[in-house]
């Protein structure tokens, strides 16, 4: 679907409450796919304190521009309501999940939007999201990449498709969308990236 119209921010859904908030780490999944395929990313409103509580359970979003663009900014937050709760270990507190995004319209008129969440790679953490949770939702049309990660060599993998990580490609004649998805070495979920890029 084309929700994204040539000229500019129209889109053929409201993103204020057209999802459930949700209640379980999976729903979070099934409302970020949603706001994928509804080109929502590429919605300067989507991106509302409102609407990213809605969607995500976040909470105390911080909202910062980037540059003189005031259509150019950042989204982020490591605060959920009721999910991803914070992680105790050895005396000190984690964030449970942090949650970052952002929107931009270039000179030339492009649209560029991404939403991620990223998952504690604290050991101790609980663990919701697998790898069969990440098919039922995005699919079964993924490939396996081979991604260097920012903080170094990876520990050995403990569990089915520990540490990798999958790409989904989803384009058109209009928008190019992308969906990577990173798994911790006990095959657990460990973040999702979402893009959007209006040609």
């Amino acid at each position: 679907m084309n929700a994204v119209t040539q000229q500019g921010l129209l889109s053929a859904v409201e993103p204020n409450n057209i999802v459930n908030k949700p209640t379980t780490q999976k729903q979070v999944l099934e409302n970020m796919k949603f706001a994928l395929d509804h080109d929502l990313l590429l919605r300067e409103d989507f991106y509302s304190d409102e609407n990213l509580k809605n969607f995500f359970d976040a909470k105390d979003v911080r909202r910062y521009i980037v540059g003189a663009n005031h259509k150019d900014f950042r989204v982020q937050t490591n605060n959920f309501e009721k999910l991803f709760k914070p992680v105790e270990f050895d005396g000190n507190t984690y964030p449970g999940a942090q949650m970052a995004g952002g929107f931009a319209i270039s000179e030339t008129g492009e649209l560029h939007g991404s939403i991620n969440i990223d998952v504690s790679g604290v050991e101790q953490a609980p663990r919701e999201l697998y790898f069969n949770d990440v098919e039922n939702v995005f699919g079964k049309n993924w490939e396996l990449i081979n991604e260097v990660r920012l903080h170094g060599p990876l520990p050995y993998a403990t569990g089915p498709h520990g540490n990798e990580t999958i790409r989904y490609t989803l384009d058109d004649t209009l928008i190019k969308r992308g969906i990577v998805v990173e798994f911790h070495r006990n095959g657990s979920f460990a973040g999702v990236y979402l893009t959007e890029e209006r040609k």
